[in-house]
Formats: structure tokens, C-alpha cells, sequence
């Protein structure tokens, strides 16, 4: 809410990752868009990030009204705080910077590099000889079981909610290439929506 408040809206900018290491929050933006950046230099410069940040906290963690936050600025290893009169040079470390960490997904390739690195290649199970028995005209087969080709149903949603779990962000992301809903941040903002629901709701 701060961002769309300081960014000028929802396009122009991504959340990439949010770190809580109580008492602080960090949040690694990435901005697409040269006048949206421009414009959350701007309110930060000014105050307004820090005062609508506290005012949102206020609002949806039923803070007291007189709830402060402490801010800081960075691009890569540079603190913007002490640049701030200097919009372009800040603009430039923003630019230059790129993101620390990895996404997800590619940390697990890298994991599963390393453990066939260490380990070897998992051994492969021999192929059954037996013949496979047909596969029925209304059925289909996926991960080696065999599935009937029909609607879903709330029962099928159901327990598919109930068995995904932490996994939802994969899940998510693997439906991304064929959703538009889930385009852009859309799966970051699932998570603070749904954050007091939990994960069945996300």
C-alpha cells in the first residue's frame, strides 16, 4: 500500500523478496519503470514514505496512532539516505544495482547441481518389462498414475488446497505462464493478503 502510494499506482515496480528479522523489515524493490522510481525518490525525500508507512501500520496492525518507523534507503551497498538531495546520482546506484539474491526456483537447481555433484546422478529405477495395461478412453495417465478426464469438483479443490501447502508459490508460479492473473507481483500480494488466513486461503 505504501508503494502504490508513493509509486503512483501498481505498475513500474516489483517486490522481490520481503525479509523479517524482528524489530526490522526489509523489502527489495525492483523498478521496471525510470518515472515510478523517480516518483518514490521523490516522497521518500520528502517524508511521505515514512508517513504512509506508519499510517498503514497504524491502520491494519491496530497500531497506537503515534507508532514511528525508521527508514533507510539502499542500492546495492550504497545508503541513497545521504544522496537524497541528488536525485540523478541516486537514479544511477539504482540502475547499477542488481539483486543479491537468487529466486527460488534457481536455488533449487543449484542445490540439486551440488548434490550430483557430491553424490552423482540419483540411480535410475530399471524399466518395468511387464506391458503397461491400456489406459481407458476417458482416463489420463500424469507421474505414472492414471487419472479419470473430468471437471473438477469443490471435493477435488478441496483437498488439493489442503495437501499443497508451503508449496503454493510453485504451484503459482508453474500457472503464471498461462494466467494473467498471476502476472507480475500478483503471487507476492497473495502472501500479504492472505497472510492472517494462511495457507489454505493462499
Amino acid at each position: 500500500l505504501t508503494l502504490i502510494d508513493s509509486a503512483g499506482g501498481l505498475a513500474g515496480y516489483q517486490i522481490l523478496k520481503v525479509h523479517d528479522a524482528d524489530p526490522f523489515l526489509g523489502v527489495e524493490v525492483k523498478f521496471e519503470d525510470v518515472a515510478a522510481c523517480q516518483q518514490f525518490l521523490e516522497s521518500y525525500s520528502s517524508g511521505a514514505v515514512r508517513q504512509s508507512l506508519s499510517q498503514h501500520a497504524c491502520r491494519l496492525l491496530a497500531l497506537p496512532q503515534e507508532f514511528t518507523v525508521e527508514t533507510q534507503l539502499k542500492a546495492g551497498t550504497h545508503i541513497l539516505d545521504l544522496y537524497l538531495d541528488e536525485l540523478e546520482l541516486c537514479l544511477q546506484h539504482i540502475h547499477l544495482s542488481q539483486p543479491e539474491r537468487l529466486r527460488d526456483e534457481e536455488i533449487d537447481h543449484l542445490e540439486e547441481q551440488l548434490q550430483n555433484q557430491a553424490l552423482g546422478p540419483a540411480p535410475q529405477p530399471p524399466p518395468l518389462a511387464e506391458e503397461e495395461s491400456p489406459i481407458p478412453s476417458n482416463c489420463f495417465k500424469f507421474q505414472n498414475k492414471v487419472f479419470e478426464d473430468r471437471m473438477l469438483t469443490a471435493a477435488d479443490v478441496q483437498s488439493f488446497s489442503n495437501g499443497v501447502g508451503r508449496q503454493w508459490k510453485h504451484v503459482g508460479r508453474a500457472l503464471r505462464k498461462s494466467c494473467r492473473a498471476l502476472k507480475g507481483p500478483a503471487i507476492d500480494n497473495l502472501t500479504y493478503e492472505y497472510e492472517r488466513e494462511g495457507l489454505y486461503e493462499q
